[in-house]
């Protein structure tokens, strides 16, 4: 029992209930819960849309990572099949272009 809701005597002693009071203490209450409840909403909303912003940005790293090993393939290709700069010039074996030249 809240002691703001009971009249007491001379002697401490209960003598009543303020039932006029649990109401509006009720009340205050709930408004407080309530104010919990649309601030954890909008906790959730910051995050909902910081976590479609991350998605977009992976999604959009993907992408660039997937043109980079593209490119890197294709730049591979073309430098493995050079052609030789002079006719008596063969190219370079890749363990041979690997290799220490002395």
């Amino acid at each position: 029992m809240n002691p703001d809701l009971v009249d007491r005597n001379n002697k401490s002693e209960v003598e009543s209930v303020r039932y006029d009071m649990v109401n509006a203490m009720l009340l205050n209450e709930f408004l407080k819960e309530h104010r919990k409840v649309e601030e954890q909403q909008a906790t959730i909303g910051r995050l909902e849309t910081t976590a479609a912003k991350q998605v977009a940005t992976i999604t959009e790293l993907k992408s660039t990572v997937a043109q980079q090993q593209k490119d890197y393939r294709l730049l591979r290709r073309v430098s493995t099949n050079r052609q030789p700069k002079s006719k008596g010039e063969r190219p370079a074996r890749r363990s041979e272009s690997l290799r220490w030249r002395t």
